[in-house]
């Protein structure tokens, strides 16, 4: 879950990670998204649905919670371009994807 803090959230170095536990027995899957997708993804999905109704046929209230999803497995297990990590703590959050990768 993200805030609605995320739909603004947009820089060239900054990626989200989301980790998929998969604590049936399977392994960890990860997915590295770039903040623009992050951000285009979370605030059309939320425009789509306030526009809809509750169960009860209610309008739904705004709140700040943000969902994002990615159905079609698109940044599953990718890795970013090496070429847009040049900070510092970039370079290191690569280290720590690679660590992560290796396990």
């Amino acid at each position: 879950m993200l805030s609605e803090k995320s739909e603004a959230l947009v820089a060239e170095d900054l990626f989200y990670v989301f980790v998929n536990l998969n604590c049936a027995g399977g392994s960890p899957s990860y997915h590295i998204v770039e903040s623009r997708t992050v951000a285009k993804y979370i605030s059309a999905n939320h425009k789509k649905w306030i526009s809809g109704m509750r169960r009860d046929g209610q309008p739904r209230k705004n709140n700040t919670m943000r969902k994002f999803a990615d159905p079609e497995r698109r940044s599953q297990d990718a890795r970013p371009p090496e070429t847009k990590l040049k900070t510092r703590s970039s370079y290191l959050w690569q280290n720590v994807i690679r660590a992560a990768i290796s396990c």
